[in-house]
């Protein structure tokens, strides 16, 4: 099974025909939606108006707005049920893949903080990869932190690492405890010389504390025993829809803030 997932934090915008565009641009399989307002018929209607087959579908949505959409038909996912706002749960039924969609609390407008909710996040994937007897995770969205914060490198949060031969050690031991690795590819991508912008989110603000201006707040992490299955040369932070430029904005203007992610996986019968 191929899968090319592509995740947008949209901020709330009416950003149909970006997504429409996007979604035949990068023949998107998976569509991960956070702040999503719109409503799903209205998106389906848009994202399908050209398509004569690989319709997307409705699968899951939550009150935090996550929203996500696929070409696969429903019977292909088990949403498994959680009781973190924060978060859906996928199951890719005939690979036994779990795909946890998150976002996490915003530093500037939630109190709840994000080593919380991440060690939350990490203990829901510990018990739901126990239920399904798989260690084949991968975790997307909007972490609303940088690869290098607490949240995402601490041993008792995501444990995320930008090396695959150190993810490949499968746990990172402190005292008698072990902690298993994820692996994040969005470390590569930060500054000048990636083929894409420096960041996903320009916070360009004169506070003291402003100290990067760009900034990778969304990112698709994995487990170990998924890098396998992941194609490296694919992830990539979406610049464009095919036809125009995607434009950050402030919140008040009519772009999102967020410049999407896009990456896939080739998931075989017997993983």
């Amino acid at each position: 099974m191929n899968f090319n997932f592509l995740f947008w934090n949209l901020c709330r915008k009416s950003l149909e025909s970006n997504i429409s565009r996007l979604s035949t641009y990068l023949n998107v399989d998976l569509l991960l939606l956070c702040e999503c307002k719109i409503k799903n018929s209205q998106l389906l209607l848009s994202i399908n108006n050209s398509r004569s087959s690989n319709l997307f579908h409705f699968i899951a949505e939550n009150d935090r707005g996550i929203k996500i959409f696929s070409t696969f038909g429903n019977t292909e996912f088990e949403v498994v049920p959680t009781t973190i706002p924060e978060l859906i749960i996928l199951r890719v039924i005939k690979v036994n893949v779990l795909v946890f969609v998150v976002h996490l609390p915003s530093k500037m407008h939630f109190t709840k903080d994000a080593i919380f909710t991440s060690r939350q996040i990490v203990k829901e994937i510990n018990r739901v990869e126990s239920l399904h007897s798989t260690s084949k995770s991968m975790v997307i969205g909007d972490f609303n932190v940088n690869p290098f914060e607490k949240a995402m490198v601490d041993y008792n949060c995501f444990n995320a690492v930008m090396s695959i031969d150190i993810a490949n050690n499968k746990f990172r031991q402190v005292s008698t405890e072990k902690y298993p690795y994820f692996y994040n590819p969005m470390w590569s991508f930060f500054g000048d010389l990636s083929s894409y912008s420096p960041g996903t989110y320009l916070y360009e603000t004169h506070s003291s504390d402003n100290h990067y201006r760009w900034n990778m707040l969304d990112q698709v992490i994995m487990k170990p025993d998924l890098i396998p299955f992941f194609n490296s040369s694919s992830v990539k932070i979406v610049n464009d829809d095919g036809i125009n430029k995607l434009k950050l904005s402030k919140p008040s203007k009519k772009h999102s803030d967020h410049y999407p992610i896009f990456c896939n996986f080739t998931f075989e019968k017997s993983c």
